[in-house]
């Protein structure tokens, strides 16, 4: 939607490398754009997180999504 909407990604714990999250990051930053950024954090416990990049949602997005972080992480 490109009014605006929600992003919501869903991160295994156990990837949540700092690494990885820097990489998320550069991905986001790299498609600005109207769209909040949700990350439910999955573990031993559920954490929910509100990104501080907007995004503008497409099929490159959420390829290197997926590519990162897995095909069941972009909702």
């Amino acid at each position: 939607t490109e009014q605006g909407g929600v992003l919501k990604l869903k991160i295994q714990e156990n990837l949540a490398t700092k690494e990885r999250l820097v990489r998320l990051g550069a991905i986001l930053d790299a498609h600005p754009g109207p769209c909040e950024v949700q990350v439910r954090l999955v573990g031993s416990a559920d954490r929910h997180f509100i990104l501080p990049q907007r995004v503008s949602v497409g099929h490159d997005l959420f390829g290197e999504l997926k590519a990162l972080l897995g095909t069941d992480s972009v909702s």
